[in-house]
């Protein structure tokens, strides 16, 4: 019986492809005992007594030894952490664009950069209008608004001829301020 070609390639394909990977594996494998050789040779033949420095092993681990190496400990680390910085980065560029602003570009895994946000007056303004909290939290708070929203409740009350006692959390102060009287 003669099988169609298709059948026959996806036969042969899948050993193919393992076999060229378990080559490349060997191959990476060699390369690293040679260098591994190579290193703590190129070392002795310096007067060193051949002791490899604290905390170093030129011999990479073997493909099935098991433990994790201190450089392969450290790599999971900075990747971990890399992943926390970026996290709450996309969590503050999506508070920025619920508060209808653009957020400025950055690199993946860096933090957002409050200094280039500092520099970026209508994000500034933006963030202080519509988010305070944020805008807080990224050191860029003004409190120009807050102030506006005092004074606007300051001139109703005062159009409205209120004379009294006026909230001090209002103002921003912990006690109530005195109201000048409003006519003659």
């Amino acid at each position: 019986m003669v099988m169609p070609y298709n059948s026959t390639k996806s036969a042969v394909l899948p050993r193919t492809i393992k076999a060229h990977l378990l080559l490349a594996e060997l191959q990476a494998e060699a390369r690293a005992e040679r260098f591994s050789e190579s290193f703590i040779h190129h070392f002795a033949d310096d007067g060193a007594t051949g002791a490899e420095p604290s905390g170093f092993s030129a011999i990479p681990p073997r493909a099935g030894g098991g433990g994790m190496t201190d450089l392969d400990v450290q790599i999971d680390a900075a990747h971990r952490q890399a992943q926390e910085i970026e996290n709450q980065a996309r969590q503050v560029e999506a508070r920025i664009i619920k508060a209808g602003a653009t957020p400025l570009t950055r690199q993946y895994g860096r933090p957002v950069d409050t200094a280039a946000i500092k520099q970026n007056l209508t994000l500034v303004s933006v963030l202080n209008r519509r988010d305070p909290a944020l805008a807080s939290f990224l050191g860029v708070q003004t409190g120009d608004y807050i102030r506006q929203a005092e004074e606007r409740a300051t001139r109703e009350l005062q159009a409205q001829g209120c004379d009294g006692l006026l909230l001090g959390a209002l103002h921003g102060h912990g006690t109530d301020a005195q109201l000048e009287p409003s006519g003659p």
